[in-house]
């Protein structure tokens, strides 16, 4: 062979193996960072009395609640932002959050029916599937939506009201969409 063809086919497979290196090396680093974020990540307490429920979220992230809605229509929104897209530019679109909304059932519409008839829900911006949980003792809907940002909810009765606990994300690889398990798996009901 001559030393031209040995130094290119050596070369060549140096820069495979880099490649290969250097992707699975990213790969096992993210997956480790994200496991070691999820175990060793400080969580506060919110609670709400008012509406009988409380959770866990990381520290990382800021809460804003208030009043969303219109004395017909009341809406109580608990929103989580992360301290790192806090100060976003006015007039710039809002960033993906974590939301828990608190919608008023007074018509005592079933689950299902309140997500297919209101707007708010969100479920016609996906195919519409609903998958059976229990969040907090709970039965639950889960559903998929799309629209500025991927979505996923998961709604249920409690104490009168419809809840929502809904995140937004980019990628399903996202933080974000691990943080809102936290809070899901962390969510209480009061009785």
């Amino acid at each position: 062979m001559s030393m031209k063809l040995t130094t290119g086919i050596a070369v060549a497979v140096a820069l495979i193996v880099t490649v290969y290196l250097f992707v699975f090396s990213g790969a096992v680093f993210t997956q480790k960072h994200t496991q070691d974020t999820a175990s060793t990540e400080n969580l506060n307490l919110y609670a709400n009395g008012t509406y009988g429920i409380s959770f866990a979220y990381p520290e990382t992230y800021v809460v804003s609640e208030g009043e969303r809605g219109t004395p017909e229509r009341p809406h109580y929104a608990i929103v989580l932002t992360h301290q790192d897209d806090v100060d976003l530019p006015i007039g710039g679109e809002g960033p993906p959050t974590i939301t828990l909304d608190v919608y008023a059932n007074a018509q005592e519409k079933t689950l299902s029916t309140w997500l297919h008839t209101t707007p708010e829900s969100n479920l016609t911006l996906g195919d519409g599937a609903l998958e059976e949980m229990v969040l907090g003792k709970v039965p639950a809907l889960a559903y998929r939506w799309s629209g500025l940002y991927e979505g996923k909810s998961v709604a249920l009765l409690h104490d009168g009201s419809v809840i929502v606990l809904s995140v937004t994300y980019l990628a399903p690889e996202d933080a974000i969409v691990h943080d809102f398990d936290t809070v899901l798996r962390s969510l209480t009901l009061s009785d």
